[in-house]
């Protein structure tokens, strides 16, 4: 799917990767935020491949460092809190 041209929707996609690293980074919702960046590398993937299958094959491709990303996104998942409420707000 192209946006206007090619170099216009490199450059919001772009522009949507920093603001989920971002996101990310502050701390907010990591699970959402993970999981949302983890279905734009697939969605990405499936793009990608789809012009240039020979990437599914090449060693130091775009997909094993996206399998790698994945991976992580699957720490932080399991790492992040289920709730993002204060800790002093909690009932003792």
């Amino acid at each position: 799917m192209i946006w206007r041209t090619p170099e216009w929707t490199l450059q919001v996609m772009g522009i949507a990767q920093i603001v989920l690293g971002i996101w990310l980074i502050v701390g907010s919702a990591e699970r959402v935020a993970v999981a949302i960046a983890t279905i734009w590398m697939l969605v990405l993937i499936v793009l990608v491949a789809g012009g240039n299958p020979a990437m599914l094959t090449d060693p130091y491709g775009a997909l094993i460092k996206d399998l790698c990303l994945i991976a992580c996104s699957v720490t932080v998942w399991m790492l992040a809190p289920v709730s993002n409420t204060p800790p002093e707000l909690h009932s003792s």
